[in-house]
């Protein structure tokens, strides 16, 4: 059970620590238009690669036996 605790609080700091480089990035920085068009580009390939991996899976799934 601690483990498990220490594993949470990790994953909390390593997120919070994340999302204010981000915003540093973001906001303070000559970078900003770089890193929205870093980060629409992420947003965009994962949902099409989520979007593709269902496709496919679609695709390949044998089709059911009817009795």
């Amino acid at each position: 059970m601690p483990s498990e605790k220490l594993l949470g609080s990790g994953l909390m700091i390593i997120s919070l620590a994340v999302i204010i480089v981000y915003a540093w990035l973001l906001f303070f920085t000559k970078y900003s238009l770089v890193v929205l068009k870093v980060t629409v580009f992420m947003l965009v390939l994962v949902l099409f690669s989520l979007i593709g991996w269902v496709g496919y899976t679609i695709v390949t799934t044998p089709v059911p036996k009817q009795d």
